[in-house]
C-alpha cells in the first residue's frame, strides 16, 4: 500500500501543486502539504489521529 503523500496533490481551491512542508503542534512535528498561492494546508490524516490520540491522553487523569 502505497502513501498517499507520496503522489501530487493539487489545492481544491486554486488547483496548483501543493509543496510538502512540516508543521509543529504541541512539540510534535506533522508532515502536511501546503499550498503557496492561498496558504491552505492539509495535514497527513496518520499524523493527524496520532496527535489526536496524544492529546486525548493527556486530558486523562491517572490514579497512582
Amino acid at each position: 500500500m502505497s502513501d498517499i503523500f507520496s503522489n501530487t496533490i493539487l489545492c481544491g481551491k486554486c488547483n496548483t501543486k501543493m509543496d510538502r512542508v512540516q508543521v509543529m503542534r504541541s512539540g510534535l512535528v506533522l508532515r502536511a502539504v501546503s499550498c503557496s498561492k492561498c496558504g491552505s494546508k492539509i495535514i497527513h490524516p496518520k499524523d493527524e489521529q496520532e496527535y489526536n490520540d496524544f492529546t486525548n491522553l493527556k486530558k486523562k487523569e491517572f490514579c497512582v
